[in-house]
């Protein structure tokens, strides 16, 4: 297949335990539950949740472009291993 190339851009994200406030234990179900009904009861929670949904049905798409069925490298030749698979 032939390719063109793209300009990419590297993003990083860092994700703790469901992201919870100080003062919730993600453990506790009760606790859990409770947060997300008052949450849920605020009057930006649904227009919140389309806009992080419509950024992440992106990346998925993006991550979903690559056919990994198809056998891009066909022509190339097998080449062995530099080092040994046990070292």
């Amino acid at each position: 297949a032939q390719t063109i190339s793209a300009k990419t851009k590297h993003n990083r994200m860092s994700h703790t335990e469901g992201g919870w406030p100080k003062e919730i234990n993600p453990k506790d179900e009760e606790a859990v539950s409770r947060y997300r009904r008052r949450i849920e009861k605020t009057d930006n929670w649904a227009p919140r949740m389309r806009n992080l949904l419509s950024g992440m049905e992106k990346r998925v798409l993006q991550n979903n472009t690559l056919n990994i069925y198809q056998h891009y490298f066909d022509d190339m030749i097998p080449t062995e291993l530099v080092l040994p698979l046990g070292v």
